[in-house]
């Protein structure tokens, strides 16, 4: 007799029984997919309590229901059932926008826990439960019970949770908590020797990602103890969906958005939890990656000899986007569509790659938050020096400190100082500089139409009051000439020339400690920050610099609690304990990250009922632009998920529309949003900085 032919599924259902061991093993996508992929599907409103039950995980592969069955056993779960939650707390969202994507038709059937006699429950996408034959092969959706992570970050990454990759030759364990897969500290570059470039690494074998590496070397106080090392090259990654180990379709990959953090180009993390991917990834349906990049000194010490040419973290956040650009596949995110977003000196690194010749071809998008390049206390962050100039302001300084400027090779001698001492002596800010590989000009060209980045689409934008955070605040007795000579000898030179605007910067006679501050931020917000912002979208738009320019400016904020003044945040009333946002306050510098990563519920309350709807709509505007090229959600995608709060506000303050055609408006950032032409240009011309000036930079 003939040995019957076992068909496909029931061949895998015997490989899956064979793989579930009485003590739950980590599972891979190859085991659980046998050809599809993973899918977190949750309802993420940002408010970081969602319905028990109301989330689960698609097994995009068809399969018996038996073998569904299996598959959700190896990831520790069950096939999902109505009992845990009903169908209108979520899912019916999810899966209708599974739909809208067109990843199923919208017949389709999957697996869910509804056994009856002979017979097995299958779900459709408007959540009707059907009597199905049990040998039928359809997707399935298995319960998800991993919790939702707070601030805090007491994460569950227990091996219930627990998920291993394939990534090119490296099998790398990452886990999910309710919204998002997460792959903590992956290695993108080995460790360089000090002051040399880094170059993408070929990872083999096994390995866990389950906790985040130290951050990279900075001085004492910005991260915890021991937290920072010279050996810091790693990066984190968030996604929603899991691809199976053979090629995915385009059509199934998410865009990926890559986070450069800020911090001076001397501090900073990629596992700072005010921006924690895991919201951005759930609510936008995107990739998510943050990387280190090494900081002061070890990232940007230049001298003059030919070899140490700095920028250094430059060269990092390229290899950076080398690595992510060869295996983002393997995380779900198409290495075509990559947004490089960051926010400080994180939007001034954005800038340095969109002036790189070497960072080409490595993204498509770009998104600069509050860069810092007006007066020159900040200038050279986006200005850059040439290597004579930065070794003669920075790189003198750390030789003489060291004991290393006579030495017969002083910069072999700065390689052996001891790297906790170098990063004590690292200045204010650091900055890149013309080293003839990675920038080769002085800045980004913003005056000519070359056609460099004339395909990169870009949002830039600001804040209403960045140097608030930035700068003291006045001490009390002292007048407003005092004051301005106090902060020239901060290095803020320009301020004591100011007395003379009386007029356009509203200075009554007198004026008092508060009047003098609210004076002080302006001038500083408008000269360090915005009118260069002004001047840079003015020129890019006119000489079609890039593909597409959009351009904002935030009139509310959440500072965080680890960066905030009492001047930045809004007075507490009796109606608003935590602060009512109606008030006037100060919108300070940083005080949009929490909205742009959906993060104000990670342990903040919602001080006006307002907070999460308003970060609702900023990820749903970041993480369209990562779609689209164009911030503005279609209404069916809104529909089709369920986003309700963002339709009812783009359809009541309207289109945000691109800068050009010399109308210049930018949309202000506010619960009832709006265009607004482009503020203080007089006070801009006054201080130096007029509208035109990057015409002749």
């Amino acid at each position: 007799m003939a040995k019957k032919k076992l068909s496909q599924s029931s061949f895998a259902l015997f490989v899956l029984s064979s793989l579930i061991p009485a003590t739950q093993c980590v599972p891979n996508t190859e085991q659980l997919s046998l050809g599809g992929g993973l899918t977190i599907l949750s309802y993420n409103d940002l408010e970081s309590s969602p319905t028990p039950g109301s989330g689960a995980i698609l097994i995009n592969h068809a399969s018996s229901s038996s073998l569904a069955s299996a598959s959700c056993k190896l990831l520790g779960e069950t096939l999902w059932s109505s009992s845990e939650a009903a169908f209108s707390s979520g899912l019916n969202s999810t899966l209708s926008y599974q739909a809208y994507l067109g990843q199923f038709p919208h017949t389709q059937l999957f697996w869910v826990s509804n056994d009856t006699n002979a017979k097995c429950g299958a779900i459709n996408y408007q959540g009707t439960v059907s009597q199905v034959d049990c040998e039928k092969e359809l997707p399935a959706l298995c319960s998800q019970s991993a919790p939702v992570s707070n601030f805090t970050f007491t994460n569950n990454n227990s091996p219930a949770f627990q998920i291993t990759q394939q990534v090119g030759a490296q099998s790398i364990t990452g886990y999910r908590d309710f919204y998002a897969w997460k792959f903590f500290g992956v290695r993108y570059a080995a460790e360089p020797a000090r002051f040399t470039y880094s170059t993408p690494i070929n990872g083999t074998g096994n390995v866990t990602a389950l906790s985040y590496s130290k951050d990279c070397q900075q001085y004492p106080g910005q991260v915890p103890a021991g937290g920072s090392a010279e050996d810091c090259l790693f990066l984190n990654v968030w996604t929603p969906y899991l691809p199976p180990p053979s090629p995915v379709p385009n059509a199934q990959l998410k865009p990926v958005m890559v986070w450069i953090y800020g911090g001076g180009f001397t501090s900073g993390s990629a596992s700072d939890p005010n921006t924690d991917g895991t919201n951005l990834a759930s609510r936008g349906d995107v990739v998510v990656v943050a990387f280190n990049y090494r900081l002061g000194y070890f990232g940007f010490m230049a001298y003059p000899d030919g070899v140490h040419n700095g920028n250094y973290g430059i060269g990092d956040m390229i290899t950076a986007l080398q690595w992510i650009s060869k295996n983002v596949e393997a995380f779900g995110g198409d290495p075509d569509r990559v947004t490089i977003f960051g926010e400080s000196a994180g939007a001034a690194a954005v800038r340095a790659l969109l002036a790189s010749p070497k960072a080409k071809g490595l993204y498509s998008n770009a998104i600069m938050q509050s860069t810092p390049d007006g007066w020159p206390v900040t200038s050279p962050i986006a200005h850059y020096m040439k290597i004579a100039e930065y070794a003669a302001e920075f790189t003198a300084s750390a030789l003489t400190s060291t004991n290393c400027s006579n030495a017969t090779q002083p910069i072999a001698c700065l390689s052996a100082v001891d790297p906790v001492y170098l990063a004590t002596l690292q200045q204010t800010n650091q900055f890149p500089v013309i080293d003839g590989t990675y920038l080769t000009t002085h800045e980004l060209a913003l005056n000519d139409s070359s056609g460099h980045t004339s395909d990169i689409a870009v949002i830039t934008g600001g804040i209403r009051d960045e140097a608030g955070i930035l700068l003291p605040y006045p001490q009390a007795g002292l007048t407003l000439a005092q004051w301005f000579d106090a902060l020239s000898s901060l290095g803020f030179t320009q301020y004591p020339v100011l007395t003379n605007g009386t007029t356009l910067f509203d200075i009554p006679p007198n004026p008092t400690t508060d009047q003098i501050a609210n004076i002080t931020f302006r001038v500083g917000t408008d000269a360090i920050f915005n009118c260069a912002l002004e001047a840079e979208v003015y020129a890019a738009t006119q000489h079609s610099v890039f593909a597409s320019t959009y351009s904002y400016m935030f009139n509310r904020t959440y500072s965080p609690t680890n960066y905030t003044t009492d001047w930045c945040q809004p007075a507490n009333t009796t109606s608003h304990p935590y602060g009512d946002p109606s008030l006037e306050y100060f919108k300070c510098h940083g005080g949009e990250q929490l909205y742009v990563f959906g993060n104000v519920r990670l342990g903040l309350p919602d001080r006006d009922g307002l907070d999460v709807p308003f970060s609702q709509l900023i990820v749903d505007y970041w993480s369209t632009f990562a779609w689209n090229r164009d911030p503005n959600p279609k209404k069916e995608v809104l529909e089709a998920r369920g986003y309700w709060g963002t339709l009812a506000e783009v359809e009541r303050v309207g289109t945000w529309p691109e800068v050009k055609d010399s109308k210049n408006e930018w949309m202000w950032l506010q619960w009832g949003g709006e265009m607004k032409a482009f503020n203080e240009l007089e006070q801009c011309r006054f201080v130096g900085l007029p509208l035109d000036y990057m015409e002749t930079s």
